[in-house]
């Protein structure tokens, strides 16, 4: 089995793991921040779509904040491989600021690959649309 299958493959299971987690009562508002944050990183960049999930208020709040924990989990778990300094703590966005071009780019490319995952699961889990 190839690398990239592998690594598909833990992405696959991890994201599943996290779905089952997400509450029901958030579920949809899950499904829906999940399926607008890759359009907002292509928009705007990873570390504004960070901050906007972090400042999320109002409607769709609670799945904001459920999606900024599995994406800065999924960060902080990978980042290590990639030679990245990345913690789960106040220091993540003065880090990814600070990061070279070229981890930028790894980490939004990372981030957008489970944010896939993400959502295919978001949709199996609750019928697809």
């Amino acid at each position: 089995m190839s690398t990239a299958t592998d690594i598909e493959h833990q992405r696959a299971a991890w994201a599943w793991t996290q779905i089952e987690a997400v509450h029901p009562n958030t579920y949809d508002g899950y499904r829906v921040i999940i399926k607008t944050v890759p359009a907002l990183i292509n928009q705007s960049g990873l570390l504004a779509a960070i901050v906007y999930l972090d400042t999320r208020t109002g409607t769709n709040k609670e799945a904001a904040t459920q999606a900024l924990i599995h994406l800065k989990a999924w960060l902080v778990a990978t980042d290590s491989q990639r030679g990245g300094t990345l913690s789960d703590d106040n220091t993540l966005l003065p880090t990814l600021a600070s990061a070279t071009t070229e981890l930028h780019r790894q980490r939004t490319d990372e981030v957008m690959a489970i944010i896939g995952w993400l959502r295919r699961f978001a949709d199996v889990q609750r019928g697809g649309d």
